[in-house]
């Protein structure tokens, strides 16, 4: 499954020139589902590659606009015999009347891969006409000029979508993409062991402390969205770190209190699943994708539920988005926007969550529970942000977080040198030491 958990660290120059030598050599992508016969369309004129700002012109197009012809390459980042890409291969064979006469060529590449291979190509004035990828690097790869702004056709069909998936795909107030799928982080209980999960971070501290077995993720990714539920923030709007103002601190001082309490803390993910899949635990926090393999290992007893609210109010877990992007370099990009649009309408998402257990982006009904329990969760979450300064975050505040836990550092400091050196990475300087208050009096003359 393509849903990627964290930022991703940009590439060093130096890698990106080996890459480039690297493709040359590789030769074209082979296709991964064949839905064409005809040869894939010669690419088009490059955009540049250091463009800063992002690009203003829209496209105008609607589903059922002119009937598209002509072929299409359409590069994502499912398994080739997974669900995800059966089902979208699925889907497009049922595409309606305008589309149909579009011969389409679906291309899969590793979920590593995928966003790299697709920057190179794009930046040289080729790669798919649409790419179905995470949001990690939607804000450079539009700030570079590799996407088109889509927010002409979107508009019509906006409601469609959740609002935190939109903006998960928003930069710089236009939308370099349309949602397919979203991701975020639930808490998960085996409701043999516990009837009713705990709604607060204080009914949670309880219930540890009565020795329910918890375990949780060591990660800022997995509990990032209770930094909201103790009135914390991490960015202003500058994209200056302001995580040592308040609210993070408390969380981590929480998270220490849990420790304090009997709850494990899991150095990966992956630990805290087995942990909770073979019934060791009875509660967890951790990712969507995580439905089907915890449905199958506990059957009804799954349930699923938002993270606990804090004393400042919902958890606000990060919102990771599975889009559709036009390519800048298509030389059809009304019929790019076309399958983009019928690519992430609520009917193919619908098929996707059927048939793979996706997090749909849309606003759709369910009546099954663990999924329906998902959705809850993700609807107070926040769009992981675009800006280039959030994928600075991860490495400081992540150490933060194992000092506190691990080696009893005060979390107030830790927040303040870990925020410190977010801003720092940034290249913003530290703020103004406030004066002294004099001891002397001052003199009247």
């Amino acid at each position: 499954m393509l849903i990627r958990r964290h930022g991703s660290i940009l590439n060093c120059v130096a890698g990106m020139l080996a890459l480039l030598v690297l493709l040359a050599a590789c030769g074209p992508l082979a296709p991964v589902t064949r839905l064409a016969s005809s040869p894939t369309p010669a690419p088009t004129a490059t955009p540049s590659a250091t463009a800063t700002a992002v690009p203003q012109p829209t496209v105008t197009s609607q589903p059922t606009a002119t009937p598209a012809s002509g072929e299409l390459r359409v590069w994502h980042g499912f398994a080739p015999d997974g669900p995800e890409a059966r089902a979208l291969a699925a889907a497009l064979d049922e595409r309606p009347a305008p589309l149909a006469a579009l011969r389409v060529t679906l291309v899969g590449l590793p979920g590593d891969e995928l966003l790299t291979r697709f920057e190179v190509e794009a930046a040289a004035g080729g790669g798919p006409d649409v790419l179905i990828a995470p949001n990690d690097r939607v804000g450079r790869q539009a700030r570079a000029g590799l996407l088109l702004p889509l927010d002409e056709a979107l508009a019509p069909v906006a409601e469609r979508y959740a609002a935190n998936a939109l903006a998960a795909l928003e930069v710089a107030g236009q939308h370099y993409g349309l949602p397919l799928a979203r991701s975020t982080v639930a808490l998960y209980a085996d409701r043999a062991r516990v009837p009713q999960p705990p709604a607060t971070t204080q009914a949670l501290l309880d219930a540890a402390r009565g020795g329910l077995p918890i375990v949780l993720v060591r990660s800022m990714y997995h509990n990032y969205g209770l930094i909201g539920a103790f009135g914390g923030r991490v960015l202003d709007e500058s994209g200056r770190c302001i995580a040592d103002q308040g609210g993070v601190a408390e969380l981590l001082a929480y998270l220490r209190e849990l420790r304090s309490a009997g709850v494990e803390f899991a150095t990966s993910g992956a630990a805290a699943e087995a942990r909770f899949r073979q019934r060791e635990a009875a509660l967890t926090i951790n990712g969507s994708w995580l439905r089907g393999d915890f449905s199958a290992a506990l059957g009804a007893d799954l349930e699923v539920a938002p993270l606990p609210a804090g004393p400042a109010g919902p958890a606000q877990p990060l919102i990771g988005v599975i889009g559709a992007s036009v390519n800048a370099n298509t030389r059809q990009r009304q019929a790019a926007t076309q399958l983009a649009l019928w690519l992430t309408d609520r009917a193919v998402q619908q098929a996707l969550t059927d048939q793979a257990q996706l997090l749909p982006a849309a606003a759709l009904t369910t009546p099954e529970p663990t999924l329906a329990g998902l959705i809850a969760a993700a609807e107070t979450g926040v769009a992981r942000p675009t800006r280039p300064e959030f994928s600075a975050f991860w490495e400081p505040f992540d150490a933060a977080l194992a000092e506190v836990l691990e080696s009893d550092v005060d979390p107030a400091e830790a927040v303040r040198q870990a925020c410190a050196a977010m801003n720092q990475h940034n290249g913003f300087p530290p703020p103004t030491p406030t004066p002294e208050p004099s001891s002397h009096p001052t003199s009247t003359p």
